[in-house]
């Protein structure tokens, strides 16, 4: 088990009492952060924090008595999905230490390079991981570290083994971080692979950035997305565009847009 992880801006700990809850602290004042704290269905069995970002991107994953994966968003009142579950049948977890990637270990390996998406499109993030098997760890292997595109494992009988993942992942995260859209852009279409394409269509529509979500979600066929954010970016309304990109988020109830509409009448041209 592991109950407490910590960030540079965030303590996240089990309840001692309450084991399927899990509390969240600003490390240099002892003051709870967001909604304070997450309750889930089951008992939490291992806690992980990102690394990278500002504390509003703040992510803890966390592993429960059924061996579900779960992430979490941090700093947060109130909304309505603060909880998404990512996968099943994970032993070990393990952020990683320059970017927000995120791997776990369990029936072979699988890599998570980018959990928020989790909260835009859960098919996004299917089609966005990378599952990497890796033979002869043996019962309960452990992940010691995930730094850039190397993973460390220790396998049963206590022997090391390294292993990597394409350096492509790691470097779009880098270049979505420092708002390299054109950059991104050029490597997706370089890599020619679904995984770099999910993952900047998810990051895009997080950032609100229509251009390079139109062309990722147009990489991957998804003609109704396309459709909507060609609307989106030829509305002449700059808050009908901001709102259709949160609600294509995921990031709004559908009933507070029908009531931005409803007040302001925004979709009239």
């Amino acid at each position: 088990e592991k109950t407490i992880a910590l960030s540079n801006d965030v303590v996240a700990v089990r309840d001692r009492t309450e084991t399927s809850s899990v509390c969240f602290f600003d490390p240099t004042t002892g003051r709870a952060l967001g909604d304070e704290k997450i309750v889930h269905d089951r008992e939490v069995m291992e806690l992980t924090l990102s690394q990278c970002g500002k504390l509003n991107e703040r992510i803890l994953a966390f592993r429960d008595s059924d061996a579900a994966v779960l992430v979490v968003k941090v700093k947060t009142y109130g909304i309505a999905q603060r909880i998404a579950r990512i996968g099943s049948s994970v032993e070990h977890l393990h952020f990683n230490d320059t970017t927000n990637m995120l791997a776990g270990v369990g029936e072979g390996r699988v890599v998570w390079p980018a959990v928020e998406i989790a909260f835009i499109d859960r098919n996004l993030l299917q089609q966005s991981m990378i599952d990497k098997s890796v033979s002869g760890l043996g019962k309960f292997p452990i992940l010691r570290s995930f730094t850039d595109n190397v993973i460390s494992l220790r396998r049963s009988d206590g022997s090391i083994v390294a292993t990597t993942i394409p350096p492509f992942a790691g470097s779009l995260l880098q270049y979505t971080a420092n708002s390299k859209w054109d950059q991104a852009i050029r490597l997706c279409r370089h890599v020619k692979s679904e995984e770099t394409w999910a993952i900047l269509a998810g990051l895009a529509t997080a950032s609100q950035n229509i251009y390079a979500a139109e062309i990722a979600y147009g990489a991957l066929e998804e003609g109704e997305k396309v459709k909507m954010l060609a609307e989106a970016r030829t509305h002449p309304n700059k808050e009908v565009r901001n709102a259709m990109m949160v609600l294509l988020a995921g990031k709004v109830r559908v009933i507070l847009f029908a009531d931005l509409v409803h007040n302001r009448g925004l979709l009239t041209t």
